[in-house]
């Protein structure tokens, strides 16, 4: 069976789904076709089936990797079958839980690392606003996080008039991270800065 190029199976944990379709959303407004379980399986299909399927149909297979990717009975059979039909295999951390020996011979994708970082920082800011005021004022606004961003983006682009080299779109994001997991390369520059933890 011929695939199609441009064709993505995401293999992934359920508990990491939050970060994955961050990354899955970014392949489809690049271009690419994206399966992703959750999304792509109709309500009574046969969905073991359907697994199979599209591994055969697809180009290649991402593999989130991470703590609970490494104990996930269907994240293994996914990714072994993918190996077993010869589509191009392409490990994407989450963390740095250590790739299978048969998985770590494959180059990973570890430039969506800042991206993941991102969204969990996000996340926590989200669920800090939840819990209500911090002691002594209000967790960050919307206006702090959106400074942040454009400061670290001036930062990596210290060396550069910034009046000709505006901050990336979201479709420069998306082209940037398509383009990476095709190609291996891309045209777009994006200088993502790095959460620093405290």
């Amino acid at each position: 069976m011929p695939t199609d190029r441009h064709t993505v199976f995401i293999s992934y944990a359920r508990a990491d789904s939050e970060l994955v379709t961050v990354a899955a959303n970014l392949l489809r407004a690049g271009g690419a076709k994206v399966f992703m379980d959750v999304r792509d399986i109709d309500y009574g299909d046969d969905w073991k089936a359907v697994l199979i399927a599209k591994i055969h149909e697809v180009e290649r297979v991402l593999v989130f990797w991470s703590k609970k990717a490494a104990i996930s009975e269907w994240v293994k059979r996914e990714w072994e079958l993918a190996l077993e039909l010869g589509k191009r295999l392409v490990p994407v951390p989450l963390d740095d839980t250590p790739l299978p020996h048969r998985m770590a011979r494959f180059q990973a994708l570890t430039d969506l690392a800042p991206l993941f970082e991102f969204v969990a920082w996000k996340r926590e800011r989200a669920e800090e606003a939840r819990r209500g005021p911090w002691p002594g004022g209000f967790g960050p606004s919307l206006e702090k996080a959106r400074h942040w961003v454009l400061t670290a983006w001036k930062g990596a682009h210290k060396n550069s008039d910034l009046r000709t080299r505006p901050p990336p779109s979201d479709q420069d994001i998306a082209k940037y991270v398509t383009d990476r997991v095709f190609d291996g390369f891309s045209a777009i520059t994006l200088d993502v800065p790095r959460v620093v933890r405290r």
